[in-house]
C-alpha cells in the first residue's frame, strides 16, 4: 500500500519536480494547436520557424509556447478569421506565449490575442501587428489580468483600443513599445476602462 501511495504521489507532483517535455512543432506535432493539445502541465512546445496558418486556444493549460528563433521568423498567421490567441480558461501566469509575430486576425473583440474569464497569462517578446477588431486589435482583456511584457504592438486597428483594450481588469504592461495603432474612437496606444494596470 506504501508502494502506491509514492508512485501516486510522484504522478501527481511530476511538474513541481521538474519532470517536464518539450514538444517540438512541426517535427511532433504539424500544428501548433496539436502541440498545444498534447501538452501536459509545465510543457513547452518549442516552434520552429515558419508561418503557420492558425486560431490557437491554450484551453486552460499552464505551458509555454515558444518559438525556437523568435518573432522575425516565426508568424502566426489569423487568415483574416476570428482572434489568433485565445485565453477563456482560467489560464495563469504559466500559460505563456513568447516570441511570435501575431498577426492578420479579425474580430469584433481582440484580434489579435482575447483574454477574458480570469485569464491571466503572459505575453512576452512577441509582435503583434496588423490585426483589425472592434475593440482591442492586438490585445483585449475583460475580467482578465495578463502580463503583456517586452512586446511590439503596432500597426492594429480599432474602433477602440487599437494597441490593447482592457477593462475590468488589473493588467501587467511593462517594457512594451506601442506605436502607430489606429482608431476611429478612443485609446489608439491603450484604452482602459474600470481598469487599475500596473506600467
Amino acid at each position: 500500500m506504501i508502494r502506491y501511495t509514492i508512485i501516486i504521489m510522484a504522478i501527481l507532483f511530476l511538474p513541481s519536480l521538474g519532470i517536464t517535455a518539450t514538444i517540438h512543432v512541426p517535427k511532433d506535432y504539424a500544428t501548433l494547436q496539436g502541440g498545444i493539445d498534447a501538452a501536459d502541465y509545465g510543457d513547452t512546445v518549442l516552434v520552429s520557424p515558419g508561418t503557420y496558418q492558425e486560431n490557437i486556444i491554450f484551453k486552460g493549460k499552464g505551458i509555454k509556447l515558444k518559438s525556437s528563433q523568435g518573432p522575425r521568423i516565426t508568424v502566426i498567421d489569423g487568415n483574416q478569421f476570428t482572434h489568433v490567441v485565445m485565453f477563456n480558461q482560467n489560464e495563469g501566469p504559466d500559460a505563456v506565449i513568447e516570441g511570435f509575430t501575431i498577426t492578420n486576425g479579425d474580430h469584433s473583440k481582440g484580434a489579435g490575442i482575447y483574454c477574458k474569464d480570469s485569464a491571466s497569462p503572459s505575453i512576452i517578446g512577441n509582435v503583434i501587428t496588423g490585426n483589425k477588431a472592434g475593440e482591442g486589435g492586438g490585445i483585449f482583456c475583460i475580467h482578465a489580468d495578463p502580463i503583456i511584457m517586452g512586446n511590439t504592438i503596432t500597426m492594429n486597428t480599432a474602433t477602440s483600443g487599437g494597441g490593447i483594450y482592457c477593462d475590468n481588469c488589473e493588467p501587467v504592461i511593462l517594457n512594451n513599445v506601442i506605436a502607430n495603432n489606429a482608431t476611429t474612437g478612443s485609446g489608439g496606444g491603450i484604452y482602459c476602462f474600470i481598469c487599475s494596470p500596473t506600467s
